[in-house]
């Protein structure tokens, strides 16, 4: 998602930890507004203990959001889990204040009745 709304160019790869640093790029949406992007190391339930510095680095992201794009696999058989795990993070560690937009990657590869619909849910592809 952020190398298709930024250019950036990072390599995208379909692997556990394969993004283990927190990566940020400027999007400009208008003449008078731009956004920083920060794709950060996903949230795993279980994590590795040699990758919790990695983790806490994305924590700390979490504070300076003013949104959280919450990106979920659509075709991953684990996604209520997975939705689940984050969802208590983001309820723990992030300002009340914040929304949180939950983003259905790879919607095209499910059936459409498989996604939910409403407030602050997207599907895209």
């Amino acid at each position: 998602l952020l190398n298709q709304l930024t250019g950036a160019g990072i390599p995208a790869n379909n692997r556990l930890f394969d993004t283990l640093d927190t990566t940020s790029r400027l999007l400009t949406v208008s003449d008078n507004l731009d956004v920083i992007l920060s794709d950060t190391v996903g949230f795993i339930a279980k994590l590795p203990h040699h990758l919790v510095d990695a983790f806490r680095a994305t924590l700390e992201e979490l504070e300076y959001a003013d949104l959280l794009l919450h990106v979920i696999d659509a075709s991953d058989p684990h996604l209520e889990q997975h939705i689940a795990v984050v969802d208590r993070l983001i309820s723990q560690l992030a300002k009340p204040e914040t929304p949180v937009l939950k983003c259905y990657n790879k919607a095209d590869l499910v059936y459409s009745d498989d996604i939910p619909v409403g407030k602050n849910i997207v599907a895209i592809s």
